[in-house]
């Protein structure tokens, strides 16, 4: 989550958006989060 902070700090863009985005990449390489947001394929 720090990432996100930083990045939506950065682009002076909301923190649900970055959030969205970086879900949707992540979704896009085939990757998800459990619960706990630890990554898996």
């Amino acid at each position: 989550m720090n990432t996100e902070l930083q990045g939506s700090i950065a682009s002076s863009d909301e923190f649900s958006d970055v959030v969205e985005i970086a879900s949707q990449i992540f979704e896009g390489f085939g990757m998800t989060a459990n619960k706990n947001g630890i990554l898996h394929k």
